[in-house]
């Protein structure tokens, strides 16, 4: 009697197994966001009539308690039922998305990189609510399932600023606010292209703000006018605005993009020179001047 009652429920698995599900599906994309559980994979399921029976699918759910992985899943044909429910914990099946963000990347950018890889992220909601997080938004590259929000980006990225940057800011032992740290390293980011530069820029940048000088950088007023490496007119050098460096004194209102550690580092830790001037000659080097005199000559030498 015992090995009747095992060969019927054998037989009963089996069916269940081989029909739960409806032969319906081939490939089919769908995405797991981040805190997705196995509800969401059958509510997918059901929704693209893969699957014939909800009842089924939790009774082997609950028997097998898989751990779904967030990720943008490949069905590339129909599964029996017991193999959706084990497609959505395996690792080897989920396509990530590589989310790369350069240092100095400005809201903006990273919003328009955000809805161009995720299937989730409006740009224009990232910006936003964004807003006030600029420069704190951490330059890196991040692996993401595809499924994520504009939300569980910005989270992820002012996460990892708290465990790469934040450890480093609380280095400096200086007069600056953290906030004032990374506004100054968004200006370094865009001014130098190389550590040694950076570390010098943001000594002598470090020194305009301790004597009174204004900072007089055009990377304030690119970031105010919209991208660009245009020569800036004289009148536009003169034209009052929050961003305008040449005409305000001290920092501008917020960080004019989001710096990486680099820059984050020089201002805590800069070179200490004798400069007051720098300028990027048409060949890219910099070129450092004492005095205004030597700039001009510079300008002169240098940018013709």
């Amino acid at each position: 009697m015992k090995k009747y009652l095992f060969v019927f429920l054998f037989l009963c698995v089996y069916g269940v197994w081989l029909h739960g599900s409806t032969g319906k599906c081939e490939q089919l994309k769908i995405v797991i966001p981040q805190g997705g559980s196995m509800q969401t994979v059958e509510n997918i399921l059901l929704e693209k009539k893969c699957i014939r029976s909800k009842f089924l699918f939790d009774i082997y759910t609950n028997l097998l308690n898989p751990q779904v992985r967030q990720g943008t899943y490949i069905i590339a044909q129909s599964l029996p039922l017991y193999g959706y429910i084990t497609a959505f914990s395996r690792e080897d099946v989920a396509v990530q998305t590589r989310f790369v963000i350069p240092e100095g990347y400005t809201n903006e950018q990273i919003a328009t990189q955000c809805q161009a890889k995720l299937n989730q992220c409006n740009a224009k909601e990232f910006v936003e609510q964004a807003k006030t997080l600029q420069g704190y938004l951490f330059p890196d590259t991040y692996i993401f399932g595809g499924g994520e929000t504009k939300s569980e980006v910005i989270a992820v990225m002012q996460k990892t600023f708290e465990k790469k940057a934040r450890p480093l800011l609380n280095t400096y032992m200086g007069k600056l606010s953290a906030y004032e740290i990374i506004n100054l390293a968004s200006i370094v980011e865009r001014e130098a292209n190389n550590e040694t530069d950076m570390k010098m820029i943001a000594d002598i940048l470090l020194r305009r703000l301790q004597i009174g000088m204004a900072l007089q950088v055009d990377a304030t007023l690119f970031y105010e006018r919209g991208e660009g490496t245009y020569d800036l007119s004289i009148k536009e050098l003169r034209q009052d605005s929050p961003y305008n460096t040449y005409t305000n004194i001290g920092l501008p209102p917020t960080p004019i993009a989001n710096p990486g550690l680099r820059a984050i580092g020089a201002v805590v830790n800069p070179i200490q020179n004798k400069y007051l001037f720098y300028l990027t000659g048409v060949d890219g080097k910099m070129r450092y001047a004492v005095t205004h005199d030597e700039h001009v000559r510079n300008k002169r030498l240098y940018l013709r």
